[in-house]
């Protein structure tokens, strides 16, 4: 009985374990970074470089990591951001969310600017 009652708590143990690891982990910015520039150089062209890049946090009380915030730079130095861009994993390439329109972006801080 005891023994029993020893592996189901090890078990519950093991799986609380494995929900906190995915629920938090987000791959460290160094390993992301080239791939990211990669997806936008494929999607615009060689346009943009990347001149900051750091997680992003959830706002909710558990404040897990959810993708990645940005700042671009253009080929004639023009820097703007941020941008948040996270990996799909149904799609399997990077996107953007929280809103973020890249070509929209630029256009409006080059506008502002």
């Amino acid at each position: 009985m005891r023994r029993s009652a020893f592996l189901i708590g090890g078990l519950i143990l093991l799986c609380l374990t494995f929900t906190l690891y995915k629920l938090y982990y987000i791959s460290p910015v160094a390993e992301v970074k080239p791939e990211i520039e990669n997806h936008l150089d494929t999607q615009f062209s060689d346009q943009f470089d990347i001149t900051k890049i750091e997680k992003d946090y959830s706002l909710d009380l558990f404040h897990e990591p959810v993708g990645y915030k940005m700042w671009l730079r253009d080929k004639s130095g023009f820097e703007f951001g941020p941008i948040f861009m996270q990996f799909n994993e149904v799609q399997s390439h990077w996107i953007p969310y929280k809103g973020t329109d890249i070509e929209k972006d630029y256009q409006k801080s080059k506008y502002n600017k």
